[in-house]
């Protein structure tokens, strides 16, 4: 009795007469130990996620073998049967590999995430492929962004849906076209190439089962062509044994040249690259070297446990990472071989090969009942994991807009009360409060430009957050006035009509337009007017706006909102209102201007928070904006940014610095700074060492300068800390040499400026994570709200009052 095929990671297949080639067990040692490599992060080894689509086109050449086999032997094909043996063959190790994980979930808490027991249940359930394909992650970000320790198991669930969906287009096809099989089965293979050409989204070109079956039926193609015992002339052996020999070298070439990030990958490359596939497997067939390589006795017994070594080599590298054993380079790499190789032979013999050849579980009933009961067990083992919590990371959420922490605007007892008032509507206003104190309304925008939220003018009207800054800039205000009335109605209707105006991919089918834009228009001058006490009038009629300011004043404890039937009432209203706002404590606390990326927002929250009675903090940075003038930032490959609009020295801050007239400004940058960036649509890219990137940081800073020498503003940056571990910590930007080398170029900023000072920001955060470097830094980069207020208060506080004048 012929020798049935070993399985693999992929898939094999149980012979029913079928030769046995041990070239083909060559194939799939060759396939994984590439992939190992590749995770492992071997240099040369950038295209290592190649050889799965190898796998894939082997799979499917041995699975049409088998089918065909045991319908020309018998006259039929009994799908109860085949899928029998996929259980017994897949399923084991399978079920293994999770509940390893989820086990080890359980006792290290370090390796939970708000979607592992997500992707352990789409694992377990062979549809993590389709998990994977709506996240927001790509499989480029396997090694920067945190993958998943199942993140592997895409492939097998792939292979899983094509065992269930196949048979029956294969009994289907035998019943009623047997002689047409291999023509119905090309076509599909088009139909699926097709598919991926016309897909946008490159996770569903990686991940989808309809693009990826390509590559799976181009083997089942090569089995209706070229069968495994076919006779053919010692000249066409040849010709295969040629073909096969160059299909290996371009196999070699792409694992060593091709990345996971290069376009060619997403545009058709994994479809073609199963004609290397095929190539291959023709080399296996026949004599030639191809064949000689892959029969060699090492690379045969790899083979026959590949599907185990596939299974959990990746959970290993994931658990084993280098702040858990210790070590890195040869010597990590070393620790997860030996692991993945000893659980792997465990599973083989244990396990698997038992379970398989039926010296366990005999009969239907016992293998389904045994089945039935692990995956219970591993069910209730992934649901036993303690449910991630996700840390709110201050700074993430950093908005658009200018952001003004002030939360108490005063003024002493005189008889002049200033009073800032923003919006496009002329309105009747008191002339003074009933204690005969007179109001001076200041109006920095003309009458007709409606609240605008952003940081450029548009129509010479400036934008709330900047209306605000004017307003304060002579003297302080005792109170804000926000009118919503026919200006910005009319400028909500020009929204409502251009799609472009508003994202509205989240919007609800069951929600109007005009209530989604009404809420987004409201929510970004909240978001300007932050925490400042605020009195909104409502000069319109009861439409979708007034319902969204009803429920900003309704969660809101600053904002009171007055609706009022007409102009001609305001200032009867808004007099009684005035009266309970206004207080008679002079504003005399230092005003303190944060700029910088996302990390400064979170720090301007937490110094408010801490010291609101002290500082008058006001924010103007952006997400992920650097210090200079840019078009774009790029983390890593072709993963960039268009920054074209963040605050700049010649812009924004050119006018906010003046106006504010802030005491201290203080500079928050780490993830822009030390990424790579562009200052010329479609130029050259420059990083930290470059000269042109000193050039530009300097250019920068010495405009900053000088628009704060007027008001006598000192500056100083915050140092950067080193990254550890974290979503962030592989990428390029978060290297030590990168960090270091922007904490260096911040140091000779201070020796060009006198007036710029250092605050150890870097010594204070790591000072407070101990005995674990990165402990308090949920993506390797920000903080919660409550560990940011617990080093500004012990540390920072203290830093920047040195800094400050005497009060």
């Amino acid at each position: 009795m012929a020798r049935e095929p070993t399985s693999n990671l992929i898939e094999v297949g149980e012979s029913r007469g079928l030769a046995y080639v041990p070239a083909l067990d060559g194939i799939r040692a060759l396939s994984v130990l590439l992939v190992m490599a590749f995770h492992l992060e071997v240099a040369g080894f950038a295209g290592g996620f190649l050889p799965v689509s190898l796998f894939f086109t082997l799979s499917g050449y041995l699975i049409t073998q088998l089918i065909l086999d045991e319908f020309d032997s018998t006259g039929r094909f009994s799908l109860l049967d085949f899928w029998s043996r996929r259980f017994r063959r897949l399923m084991p190790a399978a079920l293994l590999g999770i509940a390893i994980v989820a086990g080890t979930a359980l006792a290290i808490e370090s390796l939970r995430s708000p979607r592992l027991r997500g992707d352990l249940g789409a694992a377990l359930g062979y549809v993590a492929n389709w998990r994977f394909a709506s996240s927001s992650q790509t499989y480029a970000d396997l090694f920067s962004n945190g993958a998943s320790p199942v993140q592997h198991f895409w492939s097998l669930a792939i292979e899983e849906q094509f065992y269930v969906v196949f048979p029956l287009l294969m009994a289907a096809l035998l019943i009623r076209a047997r002689r047409s099989v291999g023509l119905v089965l090309a076509g599909l293979m088009a139909v699926s190439v097709v598919a991926g050409l016309l897909a946008d989204s490159r996770n569903l070109i990686y991940y989808g089962t309809h693009v990826r079956a390509a590559e799976l039926l181009a083997g089942a193609v090569l089995a209706t062509l070229l069968p495994i015992g076919r006779a053919i002339s010692a000249r066409v052996a040849r010709a295969f044994a040629v073909i096969a020999a160059a299909g290996v070298l371009v196999l070699g070439v792409a694992v060593a040249t091709v990345s996971i990030d290069d376009g060619i990958v997403y545009s058709g490359g994994l479809a073609a690259f199963s004609l290397v596939s095929v190539a291959v497997i023709l080399g296996s067939l026949v004599p030639g070297p191809v064949n000689w390589l892959m029969s060699r006795r090492p690379l045969v017994s790899i083979g026959r446990v590949s599907y185990g070594l596939y299974v959990f080599h990746w959970p290993v590298i994931v658990v084993l990472d280098e702040q858990r054993v210790g070590l890195d380079g040869f010597g990590l790499v070393l620790v997860r071989v030996v692991v993945t190789v000893s659980i792997t032979l465990v599973s083989y013999f244990l396990i698997e090969n038992p379970v398989r050849r039926r010296r366990v579980l005999v009969g239907f009933r016992r293998a389904a009942t045994a089945a039935g009961g692990a995956v219970v067990a591993v069910v209730v083992t992934i649901l036993v994991i303690p449910q991630f919590t996700v840390p709110v990371l201050a700074g993430l959420d950093a908005p658009d807009e200018v952001v003004s922490f002030g939360t108490t605007e005063v003024v002493a007892t005189v008889p002049t009360v200033r009073v800032a008032l923003v919006g496009g509507d002329d309105v009747v206003l008191p002339e003074s409060l009933p204690d005969g104190r007179r109001l001076d309304f200041v109006r920095p925008d003309s009458i007709g430009c409606p609240l605008r939220a952003g940081l450029e003018r548009a129509n010479g009207c400036g934008s709330v957050a900047e209306a605000l800054v004017d307003a304060s800039t002579d003297a302080p205000v005792a109170a804000t006035v926000v009118t919503f009335g026919r200006t910005e109605r009319a400028l909500l209707a020009r929204l409502v009509g251009d799609p472009s105006a508003h994202d509205l991919l989240e919007r609800p089918w069951w929600r109007d337009r005009q209530f989604t834009v009404a809420a987004d228009y409201v929510a970004t001058v909240a978001t300007a007017v932050g925490q400042r006490p605020v009195i909104v009038i409502d000069l319109g009629p009861a439409d979708a706006l007034g319902g969204e300011l009803a429920e900003w004043g309704a969660r809101s404890e600053n904002v009171t909102v007055l609706p009022v039937d007409s102009v001609d009432t305001v200032a009867a209203t808004l007099e009684a209102t005035l009266v309970g706002v206004i207080s008679d404590a002079p504003d005399d606390r230092s005003r303190v201007l944060v700029i910088g990326d996302s990390t400064s927002f979170g720090l301007a929250a937490a110094l408010d928070t801490v010291a609101g009675d002290e500082l008058n903090v006001l924010w103007a940075g952006g997400r992920n904006c650097p210090l200079a003038a840019v078009e774009r930032v790029r983390w890593w490959g072709d993963v960039t940014f268009d920054l074209s609009a963040c605050p700049r020295a010649d812009r924004e801050w050119a006018t906010i610095i003046p106006d504010f007239a802030p005491a201290l400004v203080l500079m928050v940058y780490s993830v822009p700074q030390q990424a790579e960036q562009q200052y010329d649509k479609n130029g050259e890219w420059f990083a930290l060492g470059d000269p042109e990137y000193d050039l530009r940081q300097r250019e920068a800073l010495s405009r900053l300068l000088e628009s704060g020498r007027e008001s006598g503003s000192r500056f100083a940056f915050l140092t950067s800390p080193r990254v550890f571990g974290g979503a962030l910590g592989g990428a390029p930007f978060s290297a030590d040499d990168r960090v270091d080398a922007w904490n260096a170029a911040m140091v000779s900023y201070t020796e060009t400026w006198p007036e710029i000072s250092l605050v150890d920001w870097a010594s204070f955060v790591l000072e407070a994570e101990g005995d674990e470097p990165g402990s308090l830094r949920g993506d390797g980069v920000h903080m919660t709200a409550a560990d940011l207020e617990a080093i500004v208060s012990a540390k920072v506080l203290p830093a920047l009052r040195a800094l400050l004048p005497a009060r």
